[in-house]
């Protein structure tokens, strides 16, 4: 180390410039060399502290002087670091700034950077898939064994539960509400039409079984008739299977056999043939030779042909009656009826034929009646009164006003007649028309003549829609 003299160490110690450590050095060897009791040593002191901006040089200032120096700093901030954002997917374009990363939380584990505003995936924290592992065993059976339960495996090791057994019992509970009384159905046995049912009384009935649905109690009613009875259990169609009867390991022909007395199932010996025709003795009812004997036809039982019946006879609700040919039928069918109704034919004295609706016929010793609405009068019209689906007469007795004649209503069909009769009430009185009445060749009269009556006749026009007035009578 060199060493320094006095005036040279206080020239060196005023300058203000700041020493570097090898200096430093170089003054501190070079002071005991230096003994001087009027001397006094330099100082030195930390100054202010100065945040530069990121990327400038530290600086270092001695604000003092040289024998009592004060040491500014000025260090530079750090640059700002990247921000790391969770998502799930790619993040929305909107979510940080250049430099930050984002991480896909989902199954895919994608690692994103954001850079020019984009986010783009540059990498994946999902490693490759791991190799299968070794199977486990699985529980073939489990069984309590005392108080443990005791699970098998199917490598037949063992795994047990101890004192896993536990008997738990709660407090009884409170009784529940009763419920509503329910539908009571009762069985009423075979149908019987002398006895009256009531609602959810149930029948058998030529093998289906029934409810009485009626509010009202009644008899009478078969339960086919579906405005009382429905059905409970339909009977299914009879079976076509075939069985076999098991009787004596042999028999004889032309023997009528026997139930054993032992069952219904199995028969015995039978009786010969011949000696039921002794017992019946010679008649037509039987045949008798070497091989057969037969019983002829059962005297209560109706021929297919030309039958007679007497008393009542119910008919179902739907008849079939061949044509000459047998080719077609006549189909009778009936229509629903609110009570018996009785249809007396008359005491013919010749053949005859019924007359139908849409069949045309000449009918000879007729005789129809004129449908009459007959009233004493009417405020100013008709009203709906005049309908010519229920009339063919229309009458006035005693009119105290003027008269105004509506349009019939109803169906008119062309060449339908209508006679209207009128007759005031002793003062005569005026008479107007709707617009389907026209005069055709006679005047509509336009008054009444007191006290009298008069008739007017009309046709209806089924192209004009008219009722013309062809005919006036007035009493003289």
């Amino acid at each position: 180390m060199s060493q320094k003299t006095r005036a040279q160490l206080k020239a060196y110690l005023e300058t203000n410039d700041v020493p570097t450590q090898a200096q430093y050095v170089d003054l501190v060897d070079s002071v005991p060399n230096f003994v001087d009791d009027s001397y006094t040593l330099p100082t030195f002191a930390v100054g202010t502290t100065t945040t530069l901006a990121a990327g400038e040089d530290a600086t270092v200032v001695n604000s003092g002087s040289g024998s009592a120096a004060v040491l500014d700093f000025g260090i530079p901030a750090g640059y700002d670091g990247a921000t790391i954002y969770s998502t799930v997917g790619v993040p929305n374009v909107s979510v940080g700034v250049d430099g930050d990363w984002a991480f896909d939380t989902s199954v895919n584990a994608y690692v994103y950077y954001k850079s020019s505003g984009a986010w783009a995936m540059v990498n994946s924290l999902r490693g490759p898939a791991g190799a299968d592992g070794v199977d486990g065993a699985c529980i073939a059976s489990v069984s309590f064994v005392g108080d443990d339960m005791v699970f098998v495996l199917d490598d037949a090791s063992t795994v047990s539960i101890i004192g896993a057994k536990t008997t738990l019992t709660g407090p009884s509970g409170a009784n529940g509400t009763n419920g509503t009384n329910g539908t009571s159905y009762i069985w009423k046995g075979t149908y019987d039409a002398g006895t009256s049912y009531s609602a959810n009384d149930c029948v058998a009935y030529n093998g289906t079984s029934y409810i009485y649905i009626n509010v009202t109690p009644g008899s009478g009613h078969t339960p086919a008739d579906d405005a009382y009875w429905d059905i409970l259990a339909l009977k299914g169609t009879d079976g076509t299977g075939t069985g076999d009867v098991m009787g004596p390991a042999t028999n004889a022909d032309s023997y009528i056999p026997q139930w054993d007395g032992v069952n219904s199932k199995t028969l015995k010996a039978g009786i010969p043939t011949t000696t039921f025709a002794s017992a019946l003795g010679a008649d037509d009812n039987y045949v008798t030779d070497a091989e057969k004997t037969s019983i002829g036809t059962i005297g209560d039982k109706a021929p297919s042909a030309n039958p007679t019946f007497t008393g009542t006879v119910i008919l179902p609700k739907t008849l079939e009656i061949q044509d000459t040919s047998a080719d077609h039928q006549y189909v009778l069918a009936v229509n629903e009826l609110t009570a018996d109704r009785t249809v007396t034919l008359p005491l013919l004295t010749g053949n005859d034929e019924f007359t139908f609706k849409a069949h045309t016929q000449t009918l000879t010793n007729k005789r129809i009646n004129p449908r009459l609405v007959t009233a004493t009068s009417y405020t100013t019209d008709t009203g709906t009164s005049l309908d010519v689906s229920t009339c063919d007469q229309f009458e006035v007795t005693a009119q105290a006003g003027a008269l105004k004649l509506n349009n019939p209503s109803g169906t008119p069909t062309g060449g339908q007649r209508l006679t209207v009769r009128i007759k005031d009430n002793g003062t005569a009185r005026a008479l107007t028309y709707d617009t389907q009445f026209r005069a055709m060749g006679v005047a509509l009269p336009s008054t009444t003549v007191l006290s009298k009556t008069l008739y007017l006749g009309f046709i209806f026009n089924a192209t004009d829609t008219k009722w013309d007035l062809v005919a006036v009578a007035q009493e003289a």
